[in-house]
């Protein structure tokens, strides 16, 4: 994993929802996960797959990731968010846009390594 910036995880779906023993099945996708220094937090995108939800286009690495289209995170509501983080990930950067609340907007920054209790 080393050198790696983020990480992927295959998302499954109980066959019973109701059941917490019931086997599991594959969606066929993945969230893959990266650390913002901005937000000081971990974001994730959806990527392929039959999941309900946005999905977003992933040049499959996980060392110099790149996601289409851009990526919008905020906590509190939408109309009125407490914290807004809107970025381009390419080739392993992100681009933080004008509209983000932290102090890294209209920044470019290399993605950081993942802290380790997001790794495992």
């Amino acid at each position: 994993m080393q050198g790696e910036r983020a990480v992927a995880f295959p998302i499954v779906h109980r066959v019973d929802s109701s059941n917490p023993d019931s086997p599991t099945r594959d969606t066929g996708t993945v969230q893959v996960w990266f650390w913002c220094p901005g937000c000081d937090d971990a974001h994730a995108v959806q990527v392929g797959g039959g999941n309900p939800g946005p999905k977003w286009s992933w040049n499959g690495s996980l060392d110099r990731p790149t996601f289409h289209p851009s990526v919008l995170t905020w906590q509190g509501h939408r109309s009125a968010p407490t914290k807004r983080c809107h970025s381009f990930i390419t080739d392993g950067r992100i681009q933080f846009l004008a509209d983000c609340t932290h102090a890294l907007a209209g920044q470019t920054v290399d993605i950081p390594a993942p802290p380790e209790w997001l790794r495992r």
